[in-house]
């Protein structure tokens, strides 16, 4: 279970008091097949202002408030703090094991999309040694960008292929998170005449159907 995304924070008002509201997102990655209940709840320290005011010296009564919210006075006396829990609703969860005939990396999403860019325009002539960079980007629905397989180029008679450092990264969108994974390969053209340059593929397994 590991947060991702910015955390948001807003600022409203209830029942005429000023309130703050904090939202933080999860993903959570099962590691073994079976039944689980997912419970969450926040525990945390807040300004205990009764306590606060109770310990204001008495010469300081007409201006609880002023003082009780003084950064100085703050740091003179300290703020009494208590401790208050917030849970949510448990969740059942049932994680079934992957086909027992499936092989290779174990990708389960409901949409996965590969894209890429090529530094070549349509009618540009290749020259022997010419590079050829070929920009790849694999975007996975509810699975952490750390996760996802490692894109490779794969090799063909007449090229050699370089692959620069992947990013990996994951985003918060409408849909869910989104694990991406962006990699740059150069492909250098070795023989003259026409050439192929193998595609990328990546195998998953669609949760959606």
């Amino acid at each position: 279970l590991t947060p991702f995304g910015q955390d948001k924070m807003e600022k409203t008002m209830l029942n005429g008091e000023p309130v703050r509201s904090y939202e933080r997102a999860f993903l959570l990655t099962p590691d073994s097949v079976g039944t689980f209940e997912l419970t969450g709840g926040v525990l945390g320290l807040v300004p205990d202002m009764r306590a606060q005011r109770q310990r204001i010296p008495q010469a300081f009564g007409m201006f609880p408030d002023f003082f009780g919210e003084d950064d100085f006075f703050n740091q003179a006396f300290g703020t009494p703090q208590k401790e208050v829990y917030a849970g949510t609703n448990t969740a059942t969860l049932t994680v079934k094991p992957k086909p027992a005939d499936w092989s290779g990396w174990w990708l389960p999403s409901r949409d996965v999309q590969l894209k890429e860019l090529t530094n070549l325009k349509e009618t540009e002539t290749v020259t022997l040694g010419t590079p050829i960079e070929r920009h790849v980007q694999l975007s996975v629905l509810g699975v952490d960008g750390n996760k996802l397989p490692l894109l490779t180029q794969p090799v063909s008679h007449g090229i050699q292929a370089y692959a620069n450092p992947d990013k990996r990264t994951v985003i918060e969108t409408e849909k869910g998170p989104v694990g991406i994974e962006e990699i740059t390969f150069v492909i250098v053209p070795t023989e003259t005449g026409d050439i192929t340059i193998p595609a990328i593929r990546v195998k998953w397994f669609n949760t959606g159907c």
